[in-house]
């Protein structure tokens, strides 16, 4: 596969982030140590206010592409500073 890159990649925090209106995000662990962290998704606030859709667990030195709504968010906990997600598309 061939990946698109869209968009600068931003740290995920605890503030919810559309990730530039992303369909499919590039999310990256940077540390080659340290701990998993979650990843929540959540729906638009749009549709009657956000709702967790799903969680997953990003391991040091991982990445992970995933599809979402455009509206829908990501966030991990507020002491997470090393996951960054980044707008990709996908061709192939």
């Amino acid at each position: 596969m061939v990946y698109t890159i869209k968009s600068s990649a931003v740290a995920l925090s605890d503030t919810a982030s559309t990730v530039s209106d992303a369909n499919r995000v590039l999310i990256q662990h940077n540390a080659n140590a340290g701990t998993s962290h979650l990843v929540t998704l959540k729906s638009d606030a749009t549709a009657g206010g956000p709702a967790v859709v799903g969680t997953f667990y990003i391991h040091p030195g991982q990445d992970i592409v995933i599809k979402k709504d455009r509206l829908f968010t990501l966030e991990v906990d507020s002491s997470t500073t090393d996951v960054y997600a980044t707008s990709i598309g996908v061709e192939g």
